[in-house]
């Protein structure tokens, strides 16, 4: 898509958006719901779990939770958030991991879905500055624009040099190679623009996944959400760069929960007035 559609795309999204503050009160993950599907014969499953969300979302909806998605292990949820004014709000949603529990303060950014619940776009955790948003929600579309001719010129780059070595042995001069034979030179323009190209169109087809993320980012008053990077500032990036003693390996939980305060004091300091 070009950029000028999906700006208006994030607009659209932006202004369906809404925020809402409070305590979790009750909480279904995939996990919980295999075992309620497991007695949904009896119709003793939901009752026993001790859920309003069962009746608020229902069984049909829930039962439909997924262990995993095309082969990339997900999280779905159901959760229910009590404001300062008591009143309840319902939520579905589908993250990487669930880490948030019953008893956190959290603030929920959905989209209106139906009448009895919404759609969960990203969680806030304030305490530690967390949060959490869906499978590949981590990159604005500059940035995954940026990535995608990065790795395409890279490519060619590489290709080129191959294909240099074999002529240097064919041509026995490297001037005569280079400066002399302008075939070569043209070819090689041609391929850099060529390849830098399908790079961006490789950047563009994230454009769902940058849209939501731009949408969430400015939602909450980012300068520039196009050049966000959350990936940047996971847990697992910012125990590496602060040389922080952890496995080889980071958990799943690290890779996907991301320092929100940090990313904000990137933009700010990037993107912000001067």
């Amino acid at each position: 898509m070009s950029l000028k559609k999906t700006d208006r795309i994030i607009d659209e999204l932006t202004d369906r958006l809404f925020i809402v503050e409070g305590e979790v009160t009750d909480l279904l993950t995939s996990e919980s719901m295999q075992n309620l599907n497991a007695n949904m014969q009896t119709g003793a499953g939901a009752i026993a779990l001790g859920s309003a969300l069962v009746g608020q979302i229902g069984n049909a909806t829930l039962a439909s939770f997924a262990a995993s998605d095309e082969g990339i292990e997900v999280s779905d949820f159901a959760l229910e958030i009590t404001d300062k004014n008591n009143q309840k709000h319902y939520f579905k949603g589908c993250f990487p991991e669930v880490i948030f529990k019953i008893g956190d303060n959290v603030k929920v950014i959905a989209e209106p879905f139906t009448t009895k619940y919404s759609i969960v776009k990203a969680i806030i955790e304030p305490k530690n500055q967390y949060i959490w948003a869906g499978q590949q929600v981590f990159n604005g579309r500059l940035r995954y624009r940026i990535f995608g001719m990065k790795m395409m010129v890279g490519g060619s780059l590489f290709v080129m040099c191959i294909q240099l070595i074999i002529d240097y042995f064919m041509s026995d001069s490297i001037n005569q190679m280079l400066f002399s034979d302008t075939v070569i030179q043209i070819t090689a323009l041609i391929a850099l623009i060529v390849f830098t190209g399908i790079g961006w169109r490789i950047g563009a087809s994230f454009d769902e996944q940058s849209v939501e993320l731009e949408a969430i980012l400015k939602k909450l008053g980012f300068n520039k959400p196009s050049m966000a990077s959350l990936n940047n500032f996971s847990v697992s990036s910012v125990n590496r760069k602060n040389k922080v003693k952890m496995d080889e390996y980071p958990d799943r939980w690290e890779q996907y929960t991301y320092r929100i305060d940090l990313v904000k004091q990137y933009d700010e300091e990037k993107y912000g007035k001067k």
